[in-house]
């Protein structure tokens, strides 16, 4: 492993005064994840790299959200280290992010509405 990995993200999380305390924890474990898998110098990571990364992710059945805030781990502590000199190329920038899962409320019709009450009477 090499030794700039934590360096520079005890750098990165000591001058990430705008995140919460809850970030910074799922940010930490996000980038120890990746780093763990990818096992690369933090110059040499891919963007094929990442990508194969959330594959696997995507594999083990975690859901979008989950992915996309890994995502953001990793998009975020590499544009930290480009603007930092740190790495001369940010891998993150050709990785779209997941799309979103629809979380929108389901609605019941007038027609299901009529239903319920009409069991709900039938109960009291």
């Amino acid at each position: 492993m090499n030794g700039i990995k934590p360096k520079a993200q005890e750098a990165y999380f000591n001058d990430q005064g705008r995140f919460s305390p809850e970030t910074v924890r799922s940010y930490k474990i996000a980038l120890s994840q990746f780093f763990s898998y990818c096992d690369k110098p933090i110059k040499e990571v891919k963007a094929k790299d990442i990508r194969n990364w959330l594959a696997s992710l995507n594999e083990k059945d975690l859901k979008p959200r989950s992915i996309q805030l890994k995502l953001s781990a990793v998009k975020s502590f590499y544009q930290y280290c480009l603007e930092e000199n740190i790495v001369n190329i940010n891998p993150t920038l050709k990785i779209r992010t997941p799309a979103k899962e629809d979380s929108l409320p389901y609605y019941l019709d007038k027609r299901q509405i009529a239903l319920l009450q009409e069991l709900v009477r039938e109960n009291i």
